[in-house]
């Protein structure tokens, strides 16, 4: 399960696709990914549990 979404912001000059996954082992993926050179600009894998702890 995921979604992707196309932005165009502030950090990057150019177009980047935002793409998140939740994993079978209730953590999620999202990772930055370049649309013009498909250059992963960033990616960072979280606890689902942990984000819950960190919004209370």
């Amino acid at each position: 399960q995921g979604f992707c979404i196309l932005q165009q912001n502030r950090v990057y000059s150019t177009p980047v696709w935002n793409i998140t996954l939740v994993l079978n082992t209730l953590s999620m993926l999202n990772m930055k990914i370049d649309a013009v050179t498909g250059e992963v600009l960033s990616r960072e894998l979280q606890n689902i549990m942990s984000l819950s702890a960190e919004q209370s």
